[in-house]
């Protein structure tokens, strides 16, 4: 028993270079996925995730929420309204202003941390309560009181109780100081606070702020200390200045519409120059940070639109670099040297892709760890796989020297005179084969030529196209004859060379072939090599057959109707009549029908179709339009119900049209006098059905397994039907376009064929 070669262990003992590859192999495979996992769990590849990042930010931008309008504190306002801070009472009137509006809810980015000296408080108090619908802020710093990490500051007690609720602006920068990621909520002492947008807007959407953030005033109360949500990353709307934005100081002189601000969830805050707060982010790049009420207002929108940007784990990173690395590396062992590169490249495309993509639909996974680990895998395993080829082939060449071949090596260095040696060596083998191998590929069997240890050493293109394109030299003769002919016929094949017993015909997967052999001498010692070869026999056998089947057809049942007509003929006496003149006829037309089936047989068997595009529809209704004259004739009812959309089919019309009709007739011989026939086209979005329905006796059930076979018949008086091949011609129709011919029986007595065929996509 031969057996392929392989990395088994006796393929390593024998090939010992596979075994030095295959160790080489795995130490780069672990340094560079070493590599990609300090990558991925270490802060070293920050600085460029945090600039690849960048750039996608600013790269996409969406069209803000109309829903938004910020009332911007800008330096227009300052000059009309005074120097800052302005009395409360002007923040009371821009509230009053908002409120008779009709807005949604308003998010006042203003901190009330000292009483107005004007005392105007309890104004702004009023307005508040007037209101109903404003957020003031919170803010929490650090370090806190009595050894706190943290404190928070809220507004005054008036104004903090009559706002509708209270919401957070901690924005805390990454080690870079630019703003990539905020905590939406965060608790302390039982408290617990939405960002000061997000509090606005389930307001807006009338829910509490609170409600919302119970469950982490719960884990507060409990825990005591600040504690918050983890900061997800902002999927920003774009640069500064895309939200809509109208001066605090035109609210207050009315200039802005109430339809205008209708329904609008409004944020108030500073943007004058070195007034407002304003912060770097991964949107902003060159053009300078946003204002605090404008990061708000990004976070609202991203809240609105239902916007997401979530970290992928560490564990699915590291897998997805690990799996591309040995992905790389397998590519990298198995394909030509030559292909590496373009692999590498390929692989960094789809990385670099790869992260764009899960980018866009929200997701940020770092790039880095498997590119990293990519980059190094490529010059480590290419420096090693060269090292141990050159070493090899000097090896090799050692032992050619032996025969006197080493005087004509010629080379600056090492590997040159390597490669000049082997060309000198393989010059004379490649005279040797030369004669026998374009011997081999002129005969038109598939051929192999194999040595003393039944080893393939050389093949024509017939035997690689046997086994699927695949090249069998270097393997044993067992695994050409196992990956043709199957496992278990390949062991006879070889039983049958080893014995002598050739020529040998075979069967393998529905093919005939003959197994035979030659021994031709002059290529080494001892035993002398053998050709193998198996000429493929199949269209010889199946021609046979279908010769045989057809003098089958023309001596038994051609021969039956033209016999009886001759006895008709012979036997009758005096005039002829009308019956007579019938029943001739009837024989006659028997005879035509049988004659016919053989054809149109040969034609679905064997006829090059050409697919056009038509409707089944259509292929139905000519069936049914040909089929109609007979069912008058019968008494019986056609019908078809084709849908209203067309059902496009890819194939030969003609065939399916006559697979159709004789589905048709076969219903219409088998239904009685007053009976229907109904032909039902329809679709399920990938398979079209058409249904032939009779109401006949049905199908006798002994004749169900062997229903679509050639020459079964269905059933019925044996003297009326045909040669038996109408349903087998319709179950090869469908097999050659892709589908299936089958048989049910009807509810209430009669038969229905269906075919299920595919539905043609663009």
């Amino acid at each position: 028993m031969f057996h392929r070669i392989g990395l088994g262990g006796d393929a390593l003992r024998r090939y010992p270079i596979i075994s030095r590859l295959l160790a080489e192999w795995i130490a780069v495979g672990l340094v560079s996925s070493l590599l990609a996992v300090i990558l991925a769990q270490t802060p070293l590849a920050n600085p460029f995730d945090r600039a690849l990042y960048d750039q996608l930010t600013r790269m996409r931008t969406y069209g803000p929420s109309d829903k938004i309008l910020i009332a911007a504190i800008d330096e227009p306002s300052l000059a009309e309204l005074g120097a800052w801070p302005w009395r409360r009472g002007i923040h009371a009137a821009l509230i009053d202003r908002l409120t008779a509006a009709g807005v949604a809810a308003i998010g006042y980015d203003v901190m009330f941390l000292e009483p107005d000296p004007g005392g105007d408080d309890a104004a702004l108090a009023i307005a508040l309560l007037r209101s109903g619908r404003t957020v003031l802020p919170v803010l929490q710093v650090s370090p806190g009181e009595a050894g706190r990490a943290a404190r928070t500051i809220r507004p005054l007690s008036a104004l903090a109780t009559s706002a509708v609720a209270l919401g957070q602006v901690n924005i805390a920068p990454d080690a870079d100081g630019v703003v990539r990621r905020v905590s939406s909520r965060v608790a302390d002492g039982g408290a617990c606070w939405l960002q000061l947008s997000l509090a606005a807007r389930a307001v807006a959407e009338h829910a509490s702020p609170d409600v919302v953030c119970s469950d982490l005033a719960a884990a507060s109360r409990r825990g005591g200390p600040l504690i918050g949500i983890p900061a997800a990353l902002v999927p920003f709307a774009g640069t500064p200045g895309r939200f809509r934005t109208v001066s605090a100081a035109a609210v207050l002189r009315g200039e802005v519409p109430a339809e205008f601000l209708r329904n609008r969830i409004v944020l108030v805050g500073a943007t004058a120059a070195g007034l407002g707060d304003r912060y770097p982010t991964a949107s902003s790049g060159a053009r300078g940070g946003l204002y605090g009420v404008e990061l708000q207002a990004n976070l609202l929108d991203a809240a609105l639109r239902g916007a997401r940007m979530e970290l992928v784990p560490t564990g699915l990173v590291i897998a997805a670099a690990l799996a591309l690395v040995w992905l790389f590396l397998a590519g990298l062992f198995r394909l030509a040297p030559r292909l590496g590169l373009p692999l590498l490249f390929g692989l960094t495309v789809v990385v670099l892709a790869g992260s764009v993509l899960a980018f866009a639909a929200g997701w940020w996974i770092s790039p880095l760890p498997a590119l990293a680990g990519l980059g190094l895998a490529y010059p480590l395993w290419s420096w090693r796989r060269l090292a141990i080829t050159s070493d090899a082939l000097g090896r090799e060449l050692a032992r050619f020297d032996d025969a006197g071949e080493s005087g004509r090596m010629l080379g600056a260095d090492a590997l040159s005179r390597q490669l000049n040696s082997l060309e000198l060596a393989t010059e004379r083998l490649r005279r040797l084969h030369g004669m026998v191998a374009q011997t081999l590929q002129s005969l038109p069997d598939p051929t192999v030529a194999m040595d003393q240890e039944c080893v393939v050493r050389l093949d024509n293109a017939q035997a690689r196209a046997l086994i699927g394109g695949q090249d069998p030299v270097g393997h044993p003769l067992s695994y050409w004859l196992s990956t043709a002919l199957g496992s278990r016929t390949g062991q006879i094949a070889l039983a049958a060379l080893n014995d002598g017993e050739t020529p040998l015909e075979l069967t393998a997967a529905e093919r005939s072939f003959e197994l035979g052999q030659s021994a031709i001498e002059g290529f080494g010692e001892g035993a002398p090599w053998t050709i193998v070869r198996l000429t493929d026999i199949t269209a010889i056998r199946r021609a046979v057959r279908q010769r045989e089947d057809a003098l089958q057809l023309l001596t038994h049942d051609i021969r039956a109707p033209f016999a009886s007509i001759s006895s008709l003929i012979n036997t009758a006496t005096g005039p002829i009549t009308m019956d007579l003149l019938q029943r001739i006829d009837t024989y006659a037309a028997r005879g035509r029908t049988l004659a016919e089936s053989y054809v149109q047989w040969s034609r679905a068997e064997n006829a090059e179709v050409r697919p056009e595009l038509f409707s089944l529809g259509d292929a139905a209704i000519d069936a049914a339009d040909e089929a109609w004259s007979r069912a008058e004739q019968r008494g019986v009812t056609l019908a078809t119900q084709i849908p209203d959309d067309e059902i496009l089919m890819l194939g030969d019309r003609s065939l399916l049209t006559r697979a159709l009709l004789n589905l048709v007739d076969n219903a219409i011989r088998h239904s009685a006098e007053g009976g229907c026939v109904d032909v039902v086209c329809a679709t399920d979005g990938e398979h079209a059905t058409c249904e032939v329905r009779d109401c006949g006796s049905g199908v006798p059930a002994e004749l169900i397994p062997r229903l679509f076979q050639r020459f079964s018949r269905s059933g019925g008086d044996q003297q009326t039907t045909g040669a038996g091949l109408g349903l087998a011609i319709v179950a090869l129709v469908a097999q050659r376009m892709g589908g299936t011919a089958t048989y049910h029986p009807r509810s209430g007595g009669g038969a229905i064929f269906r075919l299920t065929l595919p539905i043609f996509r663009e």
